[in-house]
């Protein structure tokens, strides 16, 4: 997400790290003014985290709203 909001994919990327020490993983506050309730699917399988997994080239990486 942070690469895709450097290249302008992205209007706006909110990252909350206040999760780190809890979960060990980074929350997405907020994507083009859509705040929470986002979730990540990983070539059709959700981490437990969204920064607890490395992306490898081909990975199909789908975020969602409101799912």
């Amino acid at each position: 997400l942070v690469e895709a909001k450097a290249e302008g994919n992205i209007k706006s990327l909110t990252i909350d790290d206040t999760y780190l020490e809890t979960f060990h993983s980074r929350y997405i506050r907020e994507i083009n003014g859509y705040s929470n309730n986002w979730t990540v699917e990983v070539n059709g399988v959700k981490p437990k985290g969204c920064s607890l997994y490395m992306p490898k080239p081909g990975d199909q990486i789908i975020w969602r709203f409101g799912v």
